[in-house]
C-alpha cells in the first residue's frame, strides 16, 4: 500500500518539476542574451575593478557607463551594417564579378616582371585559364545567388542587433548586482558538486576568459584591422569585408579568403603597390595570431591548448557562436576533473 507521505513527496516534486518547466519557458528568450551578458562581464572583470579602483564613482554609475559603452561596441555597428547591407552586397558583387572576369583574360602584366618565377606562374595561369574557360559565366551565377542569399539575411541582423542590445543592459545589470550573482553561483556550485563547486567555477571564469581573448579579441582585432588595410587601399564593401574576416577568424579558418582576392583584384587595377602592401598586411596577421591566439588561451586558463581548441571548434560546430565557450568550458572541467581522479592517492 501506497503511504500518504510518499504520495505528497512525489505530487511535490512533480509540482517544483512543473514549476521549473514554467520558469524556462518564460525566460527561454533571454537566455541567450543572459549567457552572452555573463560571458561579457566575466572576461572584462578584471578591468572593471581596476577602473573601479581608480575612479571611486558608485557601482550604478559604471554599470550606466559600461552599457553605453558596450552598446556603441556592439550594438550600433549591427544596426548600422544590417541597414546598409543591400548596399554592401551589391558593391561586393561587382568587385568579386569584375575580379573573376579579369581572371577568365589572363594574369595582370605585372606578374611578368617578378624575377625568376613571373614567367612560369604566367604560363600555368594561361595554362589553367584556358582549361576552364571562361570563369565569370560559371561564378556569376553563385555570386548573384551568394548575393540574394545575403540580402535574404537582413532580418536577421535585426535580431542579432536587438539580442546584443539585451545581452549589453543585462551586463549592466550583472555588474550593478555582480556580489550578490558571485554569492549566489557559488553557493549553488557548492551545493551541487561539494568542495569542488568553487574550483569548477574558477576553472569555467579562467577558460571563458582565455577563450575571449584569444579567439573572440583576436577575430574581432582580425576584422578590425582587415578591414581598414581594404578602405586603406580602396577595395570596394571594406566594411563588409572586414565583418566577414571577422566571421572566418572566428570560425578558425583564417581571413585570408578575403585579403588574397582583394590583393589579386588591386593587382589587375594596376595598383601592384596596394596590393603586395595588402598581402603583406594579411600574411602579418596570419603570423600573429598563429603566436598570439595560444599564448592568450594558455595565459587565461593554463589548460592544454588542444583541449582548449577542441572545445571551440566542437562547440562552434554543435552550437554555433555561443558554443565557442560552451564547449571549452565544458571540456575544461571535464579535463580538470578527470586529471584530479588520475592523480589522486
Amino acid at each position: 500500500m501506497i503511504k500518504r507521505e510518499n504520495v505528497e513527496t512525489l505530487l511535490g516534486y512533480l509540482g517544483v518539476g512543473l514549476m521549473l518547466a514554467a520558469c524556462y519557458q518564460v525566460a527561454q528568450p533571454f537566455v541567450g542574451a543572459l549567457t552572452w551578458a555573463g560571458i561579457i562581464v566575466v572576461s572584462i572583470w578584471g578591468v572593471l575593478e581596476r577602473i573601479e579602483g581608480v575612479l571611486h564613482w558608485p557601482r550604478k554609475y559604471l554599470a550606466l557607463a559600461l552599457t553605453l559603452i558596450l552598446s556603441l561596441i556592439f550594438v550600433v555597428p549591427l544596426v548600422w551594417l544590417g541597414s546598409s547591407l543591400a548596399g554592401h552586397v551589391h558593391e561586393l558583387t561587382g568587385w568579386v564579378d569584375d575580379l573573376t572576369a579579369r581572371i577568365s583574360h589572363g594574369p595582370p602584366v605585372w606578374l611578368d616582371e617578378i624575377p625568376l618565377i613571373g614567367a612560369l606562374i604566367h604560363q600555368s595561369w594561361q595554362t589553367a585559364v584556358s582549361d576552364g574557360g571562361d570563369l565569370a559565366a560559371h561564378v556569376r551565377p553563385w555570386i548573384g545567388e551568394a548575393g540574394r542569399w545575403v540580402v535574404g539575411r537582413s532580418a536577421h541582423f535585426a535580431s542579432a542587433a536587438f539580442e546584443a542590445l539585451l545581452a549589453v543592459l543585462f551586463s549592466g545589470l550583472l555588474y550593478l548586482h555582480a556580489d550578490a550573482a558571485t554569492r549566489w553561483i557559488l553557493r549553488t556550485a557548492e551545493k551541487l558538486g561539494g568542495g569542488k563547486g568553487g574550483q569548477t567555477i574558477g576553472v569555467i571564469t579562467r577558460t571563458v576568459r582565455g577563450v575571449t581573448l584569444g579567439v573572440m579579441g583576436i577575430a574581432f582585432l582580425q576584422g578590425v584591422l582587415i578591414g581598414l588595410g581594404l578602405a586603406a587601399a580602396g577595395v570596394p564593401g571594406a566594411v563588409l569585408l572586414g565583418f566577414v574576416s571577422f566571421i572566418l577568424a572566428l570560425a578558425q579558418l583564417g581571413s585570408w579568403p578575403v585579403w588574397v582576392p582583394a590583393a589579386f583584384w588591386l593587382g589587375y587595377q594596376d595598383h601592384a603597390a596596394w596590393g603586395i602592401a595588402l598581402s603583406a598586411w594579411g600574411f602579418a596577421l596570419v603570423i600573429v595570431d598563429h603566436f598570439l591566439k595560444p599564448y592568450l588561451i594558455s595565459q587565461g586558463s593554463g589548460l592544454p591548448i588542444v583541449v582548449i581548441f577542441m572545445g571551440v571548434i566542437g562547440g562552434l560546430v554543435s552550437w554555433g557562436l555561443i558554443g565557442i565557450f560552451l564547449g571549452a568550458a565544458l571540456l575544461a572541467v571535464a579535463y580538470t576533473l578527470f586529471k584530479e581522479w588520475v592523480e589522486a592517492e
